[in-house]
């Protein structure tokens, strides 16, 4: 996620022990799969972002767009992306 102007390639710093197909079928995993809250992602899914990937290319003004996206949201999303290794 934007947020922190993450990408791929920040991404790979903490998981720098996987291969690119490794990284890639964990970026491309569904949202729900990794237990994020059903709410956020039925949100998300909205504007097309079902995995990983999207959520970290999604930059913290278009989700502050979103109907039903708040700062709380926002704030748990960090919470999940820390979580993952990502933020």
């Amino acid at each position: 996620m934007c947020v922190n102007q993450a990408s791929d390639t920040d991404a790979m710093m903490h998981y720098s022990q996987l291969t690119k197909e490794e990284l890639d079928k964990i970026l491309d995993t569904n949202l729900d799969d990794f237990g994020l809250n059903s709410h956020i992602t039925g949100v998300l899914d909205t504007i097309g972002i079902y995995n990983m990937r999207g959520l970290l290319y999604a930059t913290e003004d278009q989700l502050l767009q979103l109907r039903g996206f708040n700062t709380k949201t926002l704030e748990r999303v960090r919470l999940f992306l820390r979580s993952k290794g990502f933020y």
